[in-house]
């Protein structure tokens, strides 16, 4: 029979046990002392073994069968035919956990067909819906923001405008072009589930009335399965950074509501250019030789990034004074996200 291990403390050194506050029993670390004359014996119990979290992932889910991209896309599809962004308190008001475990379980281990996930989905309801779609996310191997889309998020809260009174956009619709952008640098089945994700968070926003979910409601509920968890150990920094997340959320979630027309996936791109001939404009300036990033390109009108400087340029404009940096570079790569590349390179190729 395995035995715990037993340390000998002398006898001068024993005292009362200190108590602190008071934990679950799960996370208390038990110790049973026994006296024998001169020796205290102590005897550890060490508690159950306990799940540890990083990027808002437990370590015991990484090696786990994740839900496919399919069947959460349909979750979310069935959610907004279902009209559930009416639904009073839908992220608040817990589901039914047996029913949600039960259901996670079958679309982990089974390869349902469309028409038997949504009459499973028939059955259960708008909670318990909407709290499988939190665990599914909860339970992913990597947050649904990668942390370089996350990184031009912030840059992005930093933006600054020049030319603001020469362009249709105003400078909150310039700053939702370069969050669209953004989100392609995301995987193409996460950048689909974001977008669709963001869609339905946007009408249960637009629904607060009968939601009561305004927001900062959503935010504070889904800031932590878009951006994960914080890899920090301290309490308060944990605490201050996830507060940071849910209000990049918030703020991110706002410019979506206000200016949906601005996110459009055909729109989304990233593309660096080099500057042919300096140039300088009323707050900032381009040297030559200097990379900038285009983000926006229509037949008309272009918006490219400098460090932190957002400059509109007509077409001609763009033409002359800036190049590609591998103007004659193919783009390797197989499938829509590769080809969706070559179709923007061809597109710059024919401009200059």
């Amino acid at each position: 029979m395995n035995r715990s291990p037993s340390y000998e403390v002398p006898s001068s050194q024993r005292a009362a046990p200190k108590y602190g506050r008071r934990e679950s029993a799960s996370h208390v670390q038990t110790n049973t002392i026994s006296h024998n004359h001169d020796v205290a014996i102590v005897h550890i119990h060490q508690p159950p073994a306990v799940h540890l979290f990083h990027s808002g992932v437990s370590f015991g889910v990484r090696n786990r069968r994740q839900v496919s991209h399919r069947h959460q896309m349909l979750l979310l599809e069935h959610l907004t035919s279902s009209k559930a962004f009416y639904q009073e308190g839908i992220f608040r008001v817990c589901g039914r956990s047996d029913v949600i475990d039960q259901a996670e379980s079958r679309l982990r281990k089974s390869l349902l067909f469309p028409k038997q996930m949504i009459k499973m989905l028939d059955d259960m309801s708008i909670y318990d819906s909407a709290d499988l779609l939190k665990m599914i996310l909860r339970k992913r191997k990597t947050p649904l923001v990668s942390e370089a889309c996350l990184n031009l998020l912030r840059l992005a809260k930093s933006l600054q405008c020049v030319d603001s009174t020469v362009t249709l956009h105003s400078v909150d619709e310039r700053v939702a072009l370069f969050i669209n952008s953004s989100l392609s640098v995301l995987p193409k089945n996460d950048q689909e589930l974001c977008r669709a994700l963001c869609d339905f968070l946007r009408l249960v926003i637009l629904s607060k009335e009968s939601s009561m979910m305004d927001v900062r409601n959503v935010a504070a509920i889904f800031a932590l399965l878009f951006f994960g968890a914080p890899e920090v150990s301290d309490p308060y920094t944990f605490a201050r950074e996830c507060e940071q997340r849910t209000k990049m959320l918030e703020w991110m979630m706002t410019l979506y509501t206000e200016h949906h027309d601005m996110f459009r996936p055909s729109h989304a791109l990233l593309e660096p250019l080099v500057a042919k001939v300096s140039i300088r404009r009323k707050m900032a300036s381009v040297l030559r030789g200097e990379q900038v990033t285009l983000f926006f390109c229509s037949d008309q009108r272009a918006y490219i990034l400098t460090s932190v400087h957002v400059i509109h340029l007509d077409i001609s404009q763009l033409h002359s004074l800036f190049e590609p940096i591998h103007p004659h570079s193919e783009c390797k790569g197989r499938g829509k996200r590769a080809t969706a590349h070559r179709s923007v390179r061809g597109f710059l190729q024919r401009m200059w």
